[in-house]
């Protein structure tokens, strides 16, 4: 039985949808208007939002500063506000339920995102989320999710590994895993598909698929006997 379930957010709670690049295009557009006229080569799957903002800065030959940072963050906050009112947030079916769950039964949750701290309590609260305050890493200090991992096991530090399991839908998330030594589940996506082939890990297409079946493997991995 777990103590310590970590979640990714987009692709994994939600569905991805265009509103967090946009928001950060525009957010980069409003600092340095002269380079962003051409089109944003940066992906943002997979990584955090520091790491690709300091990336932005090293290949546009900007001098990286904790201020420059700063000034991104709240303009990103202030355009993500703005363009998620044009998108519908889609919610993996039971993730809700799933949490909920969790949180009854006295099971501890925890993030491992790339996104800020402020991104994420906007895409979850936009989502009909009832986590408040959540706790883990976060892509205002982390460049990897490696981090962003490592950031989280340190918030739940009384927890050992083999009692901890991370949801994810990248490969960056296994990596994650992987190097600090967790269980992980994948999310169907793009990096992971149902029945294409075979992974070290469960791949769930969602989360009625594990609620839905008390004798399965993983429900009893997370949960125990039912």
């Amino acid at each position: 039985m777990k103590e310590l379930l970590l979640f990714d957010i987009d692709g994994t709670l939600i569905k991805v949808n265009h509103a967090g690049r946009e928001a950060f295009c525009e957010a980069l557009f409003s600092l340095f208007p002269d380079l962003m006229r051409g089109e944003f080569c940066f992906s943002l799957r997979g990584a955090t939002d520091l790491g690709v903002f300091k990336a932005f800065c090293r290949q546009s030959g900007i001098t990286f500063s904790q201020d420059l940072w700063e000034k991104f963050t709240f303009l990103f906050t202030e355009a993500l506000k703005m363009t998620s009112e044009n998108y519908q947030w889609e919610v993996i079916p039971g993730a809700r339920k799933m949490l909920n769950h969790c949180l009854n039964i006295g099971l501890s949750l925890g993030l491992a995102t790339g996104n800020t701290r402020a991104g994420s309590m906007l895409k979850l609260s936009s989502a009909l989320f009832s986590l408040k305050d959540p706790v883990g890493g976060f892509g205002d200090d982390c460049l990897t999710k490696i981090e962003a991992v490592r950031k989280a096991l340190l918030a739940f530090s009384s927890v050992t590994p083999d009692h901890i399991l991370f949801f994810g839908d990248t490969h960056s998330d296994y990596q994650a895993a992987c190097e600090c030594g967790i269980s992980f589940t994948g999310i169907a996506g793009l990096d992971f598909q149902l029945k294409k082939r075979k992974y070290p890990f469960p791949v769930i297409k969602d989360y009625l698929s594990i609620l839905d079946s008390p004798g399965s493997p993983l429900y009893r991995e997370i949960f125990g006997e039912s």
